[in-house]
């Protein structure tokens, strides 16, 4: 809960469930409340601004080149370097999603399109007609926040296909697929044949670590990442 929330539960002297923050209920794991206090004699020193060994595990991790991660503070904090770092003139996202996209967008100034996810909050096969060669980057949660739904996988390879097509940097927001047990719908490996693919993940979710910022992006590009970490 935030402070805020707590002053009231306090006052009203009543039991709240919290479903806006979507955090692993199980609470952060033993070894990473442990790294977390062998590290703190070294935060009186600067962080190594490249997360180098970061990187460096994150790589052997996923089985991909060090040199397309990127890491952040949180995921959020990549969402709006991506927007900056690609100051898009037409933007399309799903409705409903996670509301950061559109907020770090608006920043750019870009034209926004809204496909709905109606009546069923599913993405369907129409969404390839709204992915024109005027739209720049196109933002996908996979399994989607707030509704928890993934997209059929086929679809999946089929909107990748279209954005690598027409030029559009597919965003695709994989920060909670790791709750579906359902990793191997993954597209990380995508990301060494598919120059428009942006995958991002985040260790808030999953390891129940909402106050460690700590984001990562995985893509090929490495002219924008460059954009990105300037």
């Amino acid at each position: 809960y935030s402070e805020e929330i707590q002053k009231q539960i306090a006052k009203e002297d009543r039991k709240f469930l919290d479903f806006s923050a979507n955090i692993n209920p199980l609470g952060m794991p033993a070894g990473v409340r442990l790294a977390v206090m062998e590290a703190l004699d070294k935060a009186e020193h600067y962080p190594d601004p490249e997360s180098r060994k970061l990187k460096h595990a994150l790589a052997e991790y996923h089985e991909v080149p060090e040199e397309a991660l990127i890491c952040g503070n949180g995921g959020a904090d990549l969402i709006y370097r991506l927007a900056y770092g690609t100051k898009p003139a037409h933007a399309l996202l799903t409705a409903p999603t996670f509301l950061e996209y559109e907020e770090a967008l608006k920043q750019v100034g870009p034209k926004i399109h809204i496909y709905e996810m109606q009546p069923d909050y599913r993405v369907r096969e129409d969404i390839l007609e709204q992915m024109t060669e005027e739209m720049d980057v196109k933002f996908l949660c996979n399994p989607n926040n707030p509704t928890g739904i993934l997209v059929e996988q086929e679809l999946l390879l089929r909107i990748l296909e279209r954005a690598e097509s027409r030029s559009i940097l597919l965003v695709l927001d994989e920060c909670f697929l790791d709750f579906t047990g359902q990793e191997e719908r993954s597209l990380i490996q995508k990301t060494t044949e598919y120059k428009y693919l942006f995958i991002l993940k985040s260790f808030t979710k999953m390891y129940a670590m909402p106050g460690i910022r700590l984001g990562y992006g995985i893509c090929g590009d490495g002219a924008l990442l460059r954009k990105m970490e300037t």
